[in-house]
């Protein structure tokens, strides 16, 4: 796991972090994470959802905020997959089986 240390990514990270739909996410895009970029968010649902997934108040002071990042970004995750594929192979094997003994 990276250690972050007080160094926070792009808001985009965080967003992908937490779960975030692709529009939020495209307008973060670059932006850092800050108070400015927070007061700059253009839809109030985005903040709202924000803070929920930090599991802070929306109107928490910055550092607040700040704090609650570096803790969701700094755990461990859990997640899920899928795939699927083709192919062939070959190969010995051996095992028990029953029958008569056949002698000539």
């Amino acid at each position: 796991m990276a250690k972050l240390g007080g160094k926070l990514p792009p808001l985009c990270v965080l967003l992908i972090h937490l779960g975030a739909c692709s529009e939020p996410i495209a307008w973060a895009e670059r932006r850092e994470i800050s108070a400015a970029t927070l007061a700059a968010c253009p839809d109030p649902s985005w903040r709202s959802w924000m803070a929920e997934a930090l599991k802070i108040d929306k109107r928490a002071p910055w550092d607040d905020w700040r704090r609650a990042a570096l803790a969701a970004l700094s755990g461990y995750g859990s997640g899920y997959g899928d795939g699927s594929g083709y192919g062939d192979g070959d190969g010995d094997g051996s095992g028990y089986g029953y029958g008569e003994d056949i002698v000539t």
